[in-house]
Parts: C-alpha cells; structure tokens; sequence
C-alpha cells in the first residue's frame, strides 16, 4: 500500500514584477504575430490582384 505523500513545492511566492514581465512578453509576442500576419495576408491580396489584370 502506498502511503500519499503531502505536497512539496515552492514555499515562497513568485515575485509579482515577474508575472507582469511574462504578461507584457505574451502580449507582445501576440501583437508581434497578428501584425505579420496581416502583413502576410495584404502582399497575398496585392498579389493575386496585381495577377488578375
């Protein structure tokens, strides 16, 4: 028979400066993206107009 073990982890809390750094990092990997990729989608656009005439 097993015995359950308590749990063990961190015993102090993380720095709030830290969380908000990761937060701000997401946030600009995410505006990062959505820009390229609405980039991307106007030189597909141009493009294919630009083929058509």
């Amino acid at each position: 028979m097993m015995i359950p073990k308590s749990w063990t982890g961190k015993k102090t809390q993380t720095n709030p400066e830290f969380k908000e750094k990761h937060k701000q990092r997401k946030i600009k990997k995410a505006l990062i993206n959505y820009l390229k990729t609405q980039d991307w989608e106007l030189e597909v656009y141009n493009y294919n107009n630009k083929k058509e005439t």
